[in-house]
């Protein structure tokens, strides 16, 4: 089974992450010409340094599944879905699903805290620009993360088997 989905990457994006949540799929992504750009397989896939454009992702899904849900976001200065020190509140997820969440850390930061408030049971990973995990994350805890390089940061948060509502996360450096 295959699915393809267009998405717009924005200028000055340094990273975007896609995630297949639980399913095991192959991700390819071609410009808006329809020239292969990269590819990888598993369950989530990182790619950094794009141009600005529209671009389309096909999905190959190894197995059927009933409902399927593609997780994304852009990281990169001016562009990410979070901003230093302002919760983004209001969220909320279905069980099982997924949600990817960005910032950027500038030049000359040596760490960040990540706070994840939720009533409920979530997983909380935090990943770079190439989907290398740095660490996860507990709910309802602060989490401070020390930094090797700047840039694009990513957050996956997993609803497990409840849904979530008026989640708030709050990323500060």
């Amino acid at each position: 089974q295959y699915l393809l989905q267009s998405l717009y990457v924005p200028a000055n994006t340094t990273g975007l992450m896609l995630s297949a949540g639980f399913a095991s799929v192959d991700f390819s992504l071609f410009d808006h010409n329809g020239g292969y750009v990269t590819s990888c397989g598993g369950f989530d896939c990182s790619v950094p340094d794009l141009e600005e454009g529209l671009y389309f992702v096909q999905i190959h899904l190894f197995e059927d599944i009933d409902v399927f849900h593609l997780a994304s976001a852009f990281g990169g200065e001016g562009v990410s879905t979070l901003e230093k020190g302002v919760p983004l509140t209001g969220q909320s997820l279905v069980a099982n699903q997924f949600s990817i969440q960005s910032f950027y850390v500038p030049v000359g930061t040596n760490s960040f805290s990540l706070d994840v408030s939720v009533a409920g049971n979530v997983g909380i990973d935090v990943l770079d620009e190439q989907g290398s995990l740095l660490t996860s994350c507990t709910p309802n805890v602060l989490c401070t993360i020390a930094l090797g390089d700047p840039g694009a940061k990513f957050i996956r948060i997993h609803a497990f088997n409840n849904d979530v509502v008026d989640m708030s996360i709050l990323a500060d450096w």
